[in-house]
């Protein structure tokens, strides 16, 4: 017996070929390096924080660092 819940049909066109999000890009990296679980959860926890911190900004968004400055 089938479900009441079907899956959308898929887009067609370039949106079908949607670049994977930045935390799922991460999470597949870090199991082909063979990363333990709490070293995974807590890298990409800490991308999460930095990512809501900044603005929901991409990090390729945001440019280079700022040089620091030294102190007068």
């Amino acid at each position: 017996m089938r479900s009441s819940h079907s899956d959308p049909a898929p887009a067609s066109g370039a949106a079908a070929v949607a670049r994977p999000r930045l935390l799922d890009e991460m999470r597949a990296r870090m199991r082909r390096l063979g990363l333990s679980l709490r070293t995974k959860e807590a890298y990409v926890g800490w991308v999460r924080r930095f990512i809501l911190t900044n603005g929901k900004r991409h990090p390729r968004e945001m440019g280079r660092a700022r040089p620091a400055t030294k102190p007068t």
